[in-house]
């Protein structure tokens, strides 16, 4: 089986994080659980979007996902003319604000684990997320997954030259790592 590509059009939404808080009953207090940001809209339009590319049967084994998530530009990106309005040459293409890349990749993921398309979403052992402002204003996500066929280390070798002797020294001396990190 190839990759699975497909987009999910509409406004990507983060999921939230549950938080607690203290609430009084009378003379009693009680605490209560909630989830302050609701994915739940945006979570059922990647499952409709990406059932018809689910396998038969969900896939095994270790899993690649990348997903790009188009957000739409705030206004302030744009300068008003009579006909239209047209982006600003400093309008930037990252989407650096809130809400962060993990909680869009885990609204994702955990979409993509209710429609069975693996069978648990501990099996993503690879992703890249991006997350940019739209290019055309269609805000979306682009969503690729695929089986991951190669071993971890083959993965490893490929970021490192050709002639290491030592992979584990070169992992050491990584540009990757930051000098305060260390292997165990």
């Amino acid at each position: 089986m190839g990759a699975i590509t497909f987009f999910v059009p509409g406004e990507p939404a983060a999921q939230g994080r549950p938080r607690a808080r203290v609430m009084r009953i009378g003379r009693r207090f009680a605490p209560q659980i909630y989830n302050p940001h609701n994915a739940e809209d945006w979570k059922a339009r990647v499952s409709i979007t990406a059932r018809p590319f689910a396998p038969k049967a969900p896939m095994l084994g270790p899993i690649r996902v990348h997903m790009t998530f188009m957000l739409p530009r705030p206004q302030s990106h744009y300068v008003r003319s009579k006909e239209r309005a047209l982006l600003k040459p400093s309008a930037p293409l990252w989407h650096t604000s809130k809400p962060d890349f993990d909680n869009f990749a885990k609204a994702l993921i955990d979409a993509l684990t209710g429609i069975r398309m693996w069978a648990d979403d501990s099996q993503v052992c690879d992703s890249r997320v991006l997350k940019i402002y739209s290019v055309d204003k269609k805000p979306g996500c682009l969503v690729t997954l695929e089986k991951i066929t190669s071993e971890p280390l083959h993965e490893l070798c490929l970021t490192f030259p050709a002639d290491s002797q030592n992979l584990s020294e070169n992992i050491l001396k990584s540009p990757l790592l930051k000098e305060t990190e260390t292997i165990a």
